[in-house]
């Protein structure tokens, strides 16, 4: 069965502890939060506080530099939370825009998918609007991956760019474990999120896509939010009115 999840940086624009962002998020039907950073504070308090909330950690953001310069570090951390699988991306999608920047991306995450499966997690691969420029070229990166590293489709950027994602879902069906539930408008370089119904993804499709193809997790994620803990309130709405559909 599916779950829901939250990405923490939506709630980046307030001023409280990472904690106090655990405890709204535990407030809501939600059933995890994607990390992207820790804040300073020690992962044993975190462990804690998610214990205590009943809120499952399914994954964390990291750059790829910080997993291959400190690889035991980082996964020690985020595996003490009781994350499974690290996410990662390349700034703007340069990582998969021309053939070379493939092999060499390609090349890169899959040894180091391949160190961090060695320690029992998983390696994704998050994708953005730039990969979609080239659908051909991205098809490749895919290809050259090693079957260890999967991915997380983010839909609004997806539709932002031009592509289609639902039939992203089903061409990489197996290989996505966790997705980004995330709405979109293409008419402005300022709207590759909006809330949940304010946009042109279809929604439910996605919802219905990632059921049938074995998604685990739906996370939601706005990055343009002007009102954080409004579009947490939102968008627990929302996703529990569409998964409930």
């Amino acid at each position: 069965m599916v779950r829901t999840g939250f990405q923490l940086t939506t709630l980046r624009g307030i001023d409280e502890s990472l904690l106090r962002k655990l405890d709204r998020v535990a407030a809501t039907t939600f059933d995890g939060v994607e990390f992207a950073g820790l804040e300073g504070i020690p992962p044993d308090r975190i462990a804690e506080r998610l214990d205590t909330l009943g809120l499952c950690a399914i994954g964390a953001h990291v750059e790829v530099d910080d997993i291959e310069e400190a690889t035991d570090e980082v996964i020690e951390t985020y595996a003490h939370l009781g994350c499974d699988r690290l996410v990662v991306r390349t700034a703007d999608g340069v990582g998969v825009a021309t053939d070379d920047a493939v092999d060499r991306t390609a090349g890169r995450l899959s040894a180091l998918g391949g160190r961090v499966a060695a320690a029992d997690m998983g390696l994704l691969y998050h994708t953005g609007s730039a990969e979609f420029a080239s659908p051909a070229a991205f098809d490749r990166f895919v290809d050259a991956l090693d079957p260890a590293v999967g991915l997380e489709i983010d839909t609004g950027q997806a539709q932002h760019a031009g592509a289609d994602p639902v039939a992203l879902l089903r061409r990489y069906a197996g290989r996505t474990p966790l997705v980004h539930l995330t709405d979109s408008r293409s008419n402005s370089d300022r709207t590759p999120h909006v809330e949940l119904g304010g946009g042109e993804v279809d929604l439910a499709a996605c919802i219905a896509t990632a059921r049938a193809t074995g998604v685990e997790w739906l996370i939601y994620e706005h990055g343009r939010t002007a009102d954080p803990i409004a579009s947490l309130d939102h968008s627990d709405a929302a996703l529990s009115a569409l998964i409930g559909a």
